[in-house]
């Protein structure tokens, strides 16, 4: 007999980096219990027992060695997030809960779920791409950013010339979400979160230059 569907929080997990029965404490066989076997396998790094499992946009990547402990999990194409659920598995729902796929930044911050102050944010680029992402104890949000709106396409030359508070405001409306991470710790997700990053600043910094009315540098 199947199991009924679990509904669980979109807000609460980004609060908590658990998803419902999924968190980074578990091993490879809790998480076989919980959800049941995988809808496909990554192998291409596997040498004996397959370590990354994928229930649709639910990805989860666990040691090689036994009893092989979760190192992360992600909701992958996390841009496709649409209406009042996301079905991950059979017996697991993500309840949306008024965030989407077009979710700002800034309402992330705002949302209630993060001290503002205590959140981290990334901005960076590579060659034409502008990167951001948000990192707030042990989960953060990757963002894909609509960077046509630089003039000649350099990313890297209008992140080192532009003061961050105009950069914030130039993107935070031209952004959506690529990926979704939970790691086992606030301090891996902090440290993971800068690598390749120009810029840092906090989610009290980066509100603060939305609201700011004048076109001087934040």
């Amino acid at each position: 007999m199947q199991s009924p569907s679990q509904i669980v929080s979109m807000r609460e997990f980004l609060r908590t980096g658990v998803l419902g029965p999924v968190s980074c404490a578990m091993t490879l066989l809790d998480v076989a219990k919980a959800l049941g076997a995988p809808d496909r396998f990554l192998t291409e790094y596997a040498e004996t027992v397959p370590t990354y499992w994928c229930y649709g946009k639910l990805e989860i990547e666990f040691d090689e060695d036994a009893p092989h402990p979760m190192n992360w999990f992600q909701i992958e194409f996390a841009g496709e997030l649409r209406g009042d659920f996301e079905i991950l598995t059979d017996s697991l729902v993500l309840s949306l809960e008024g965030l989407n796929g077009r979710t700002k930044p800034s309402a992330c911050i705002e949302a209630g779920r993060w001290d503002p102050a205590g959140t981290l944010v990334n901005i960076g680029a590579n060659v034409d791409d502008i990167m951001i992402n948000i990192c707030a104890g042990p989960v953060q949000i990757f963002f894909r950013v609509d960077s046509t709106f630089i003039p000649d396409g350099d990313a890297e030359r209008y992140i080192a010339e532009t003061a961050l508070g105009q950069i914030i405001r130039d993107i935070d409306g031209r952004t959506e979400f690529d990926s979704i991470y939970s790691l086992p710790t606030a301090a891996i997700a902090s440290t993971r979160s800068r690598h390749g990053y120009k810029l840092a600043t906090d989610g009290t910094t980066y509100l603060a230059a939305l609201a700011y009315s004048s076109r001087e540098p934040l």
